[in-house]
């Protein structure tokens, strides 16, 4: 995770936290000397459409997900279907009327 401004890059190296690996977020930065000296602050707006973004982005994956466990061919799935029936209405009406 890169730092996007001085004051974390400050904040990082002097808690000293062994959870955080702050030479590898400096080194995963571009370039320390062009960062802000504070982030800046989203607005409003700014967090809605990101939100937005990332709910669409969660549908889009949970449809893919969807799509690729369909049966591929639902037609073959129905011929399976069709041939475990032991015989057919023609058969069914035959010996309807032979049982009479």
């Amino acid at each position: 995770m890169p730092f996007r401004s001085k004051s974390q890059v400050r904040a990082c190296f002097a808690k000293n936290d062994p959870k955080w690996d702050c030479h590898k977020f400096a080194h995963e930065t571009d370039d320390i000397k062009k960062l802000p000296e504070k982030k800046k602050k989203r607005s409003f707006k700014e967090y809605v459409e990101a939100k937005e973004a990332d709910l669409l982005e969660a549908k889009k994956e949970k449809m893919s997900k969807a799509h690729a466990e369909a049966p591929k061919n639902p037609s073959a799935e129905a011929q399976k279907a069709v041939k475990k029936i032991p015989f057919s209405v023609k058969d069914a009406d035959n010996q309807s009327l032979k049982t009479k």
